[in-house]
C-alpha cells in the first residue's frame, strides 16, 4: 500500500516537471516569436531614405540593410506570349477530377483548329489551364456549331457545374516582354506595381498592368523591362518605407 503511494507520488512529480518544462517551452517560442514579429515591423534601418530625381523618388537602403530586412531580387528575362481573347465559358459537368468547359468562340473568329491549351479563370481568382477534351465534338469544330469543349482541374479551378467562367483563348500574334512574379507585384490605390533596382542600394516604383496573367504571374508586353532585376521580396516594406518617409518630409516642412 505504502509503496503503491510512493509511486503514485513520484509520477505526480515526474509529471509536474514535465509540465513545467513544457510551459518553459512554450514561453520560450512565443518571445522568438513576438521578437520575429517586431522585426518584420521595424523600419528600415538607412541613413538616406527617400530622394527625388527628375520627378522620380529614389528610396536607398543600403546592402547590410537589405539583408536584414529580406529584400532580394530577380533578372527579368525575355518572354513570349500569344495574344488572347477574353471570352465566356460555361461549366457543364465534373468528370472525374475535371470540369468540362464549352466555350464558344466569337463568330468572327476563324479557327481551323483548336488550341490544345487554353486558360481559365478559376474561383480564387487564380489562371489555371484547361486541355482540350477527347471527345467527338472537337474533331469536327464547324459541325459543333463552332463550340469547343476543354477539361479543367475541379481541384485548382473550384468549378461546378453551372458556372459561367472567364476563358482566355489564344488568339492572335507572338508578343515579347518579361513575366512579372506574383510576389514581385504589390497594390496600392487599386493600382499594381513593383520595384525595380537602378543600382545595388537604390529602387523605384513602377506602375504596371494586370491585364494578361498567366499561371501564377503577369505577362508584361514592355522590352524595357528584359534584364532589369525586380524586387521579388521586400516590395511591400520599400512602399511602406517611401510612404512613411514622403510623411516625414511633408512634417519637416510643416
Amino acid at each position: 500500500m505504502k509503496l503503491c503511494f510512493r509511486n503514485k507520488k513520484i509520477w505526480f512529480i515526474v509529471a509536474l516537471i514535465g509540465l513545467g518544462v513544457l510551459l518553459v517551452w512554450s514561453l520560450k517560442e512565443g518571445l522568438q516569436e513576438s521578437e520575429k514579429e517586431r522585426e518584420r515591423e521595424r523600419p528600415i534601418n538607412v541613413a538616406s531614405r527617400l530622394s527625388v530625381k527628375d520627378g522620380e523618388s529614389i528610396i536607398t537602403v543600403d546592402k547590410a540593410a537589405q539583408v536584414k530586412s529580406g529584400i532580394t531580387t530577380a533578372v527579368l528575362e525575355l518572354s513570349s506570349h500569344i495574344e488572347e481573347l477574353k471570352i465566356q465559358g460555361f461549366v457543364l459537368n465534373i468528370r472525374g477530377q475535371d470540369a468540362l468547359i464549352q466555350i464558344t468562340p466569337p463568330r468572327h473568329t476563324k479557327i481551323l483548329t483548336a488550341p490544345q491549351i487554353v486558360w481559365v479563370k478559376g474561383i480564387a481568382g487564380v489562371r489555371v489551364s484547361a486541355s482540350l477534351a477527347q471527345i467527338k465534338e472537337n474533331t469536327d469544330i464547324q459541325a459543333a456549331g463552332n463550340n469547343l469543349y476543354y477539361l479543367a482541374s475541379k481541384e485548382k479551378t473550384g468549378f461546378f457545374p453551372g458556372m459561367n467562367i472567364t476563358v482566355y483563348f489564344p488568339y492572335g500574334s507572338e508578343i515579347q516582354g518579361v513575366v512579372i512574379p506574383a510576389k514581385a507585384v504589390i497594390w496600392s490605390e487599386g493600382k499594381a506595381w513593383i520595384y525595380i533596382a537602378k543600382d545595388a542600394e537604390h529602387f523605384i516604383h513602377r506602375e504596371v498592368s494586370t491585364q494578361t496573367p498567366t499561371e501564377g504571374n503577369w505577362f508584361i508586353p514592355d522590352q524595357k523591362l528584359i534584364g532589369k532585376q525586380v524586387v521579388v521580396s521586400g516590395a511591400q516594406l520599400l512602399l511602406s518605407e517611401e510612404f512613411r518617409s514622403l510623411i516625414s518630409v511633408g512634417e519637416d516642412k510643416e
